[in-house]
């Protein structure tokens, strides 16, 4: 069985879908040999920006009332040679991209009393590399890689 050079899902922005979407990468991560820790690594990062994107960008909508501007889309290109993960995450946001990069570059550690404020620096701590751009009027796309 041959490994698909790119993986694109798009998916409602729907909390309840993040676990298939989990599932269908961590497929596509394994086709390509990605290592267990990387692969780990990569999940829990990705697991963190979708539910982000999701509950901060502007899709905590009914049901009903979502659109294809309430999706997410995400683009993977997974390299054995190089040895790295390229993912993007394309999501409605209410944020410039300089603004949420600045967040996403915060140093220190998250309120260890608060219950939320750590998805931000998770994502952080799992990724080699990330950047942040406008795109489409009113989605921000979050690039990000992982090496292996």
């Amino acid at each position: 069985m041959s490994a698909r050079p790119s993986l694109r899902l798009s998916f409602a922005a729907d909390l309840r879908i993040v676990p298939k979407v989990r599932r269908r990468v961590q497929e596509y991560l394994r086709e390509h040999g990605v290592a267990e820790r990387a692969l780990e690594e990569f999940i829990l990062a990705l697991d963190e920006l979708c539910n982000n994107a999701i509950e901060h960008g502007g899709a905590a909508t009914a049901p009903d009332d979502r659109d294809e501007k309430s999706s997410c889309l995400l683009m993977l290109r997974a390299d054995a040679q190089r040895s790295e993960v390229v993912a993007a995450l394309r999501s409605r946001g209410h944020l410039e991209a300089n603004e949420l990069a600045a967040m996403m570059e915060a140093t220190g550690l998250p309120d260890l009393e608060s219950e939320r404020g750590r998805g931000l620096f998770l994502f952080r701590a799992m990724v080699d590399a990330f950047e942040v751009a406008n795109v489409d009027d009113d989605k921000l796309e979050v690039r990000f890689k992982k090496r292996w």
